[in-house]
C-alpha cells in the first residue's frame, strides 16, 4: 500500500527479484477487503496514502484484530518523531524512511519475516 506509483513498482521489482510475492491496493474499499480476506503475513504501508493514511489502516487492522500473526512495515518520507511512534503504538513493526535503498529495505523485509516465522 503505497501513494507513489513509481516507488511501489521499484519496491515491486526489488521484492519480487528475491522471490516474494507482492500485491498493491491503494483504494480504502479494495484495502480493507484485502485485509480481511488475504490475509498476508507482511506489510508495507505508507503512512500518506490518498483516501486512507496508514496509520488509520494500522488502527483499522488492531481494532479488528487483523494484527496477530502479521507483521508492518510503514513508510513515509516524513520521519517526524510523533509518525513513527504512532506508527509503533498502532501495532507497526517497523518504520523505513524514504527514499531509500534496496538492500535497507530487503534488510527490513528479511528481518520481519524472521522474526515472524522464528519469534525473534
Amino acid at each position: 500500500m503505497e501513494s507513489d506509483r513509481l516507488l511501489s513498482d521499484f519496491m515491486v521489482l526489488i521484492l519480487e527479484e528475491f522471490g516474494f510475492k507482492i500485491d498493491i491496493v491503494s483504494d480504502k474499499t479494495e484495502i480493507q477487503a484485502y485485509i480481511t480476506e488475504k490475509r498476508p503475513r507482511l506489510y508495507i504501508i505508507d503512512v500518506f496514502l490518498p483516501q486512507w493514511n496508514g496509520l488509520e489502516i494500522i488502527q483499522y487492522m488492531q481494532e479488528n484484530e487483523l494484527l496477530s500473526g502479521t507483521r508492518v512495515i510503514v513508510i513515509s518520507a516524513f520521519g517526524y518523531q510523533e509518525v513513527v511512534q504512532q506508527a509503533i503504538l498502532n501495532g507497526a513493526s517497523d518504520f523505513l524512511l524514504k527514499p531509500f535503498e534496496k538492500q535497507t529495505l530487503l534488510t527490513k523485509v528479511r528481518t520481519q519475516l524472521i522474526e515472524l516465522y522464528h519469534g525473534g
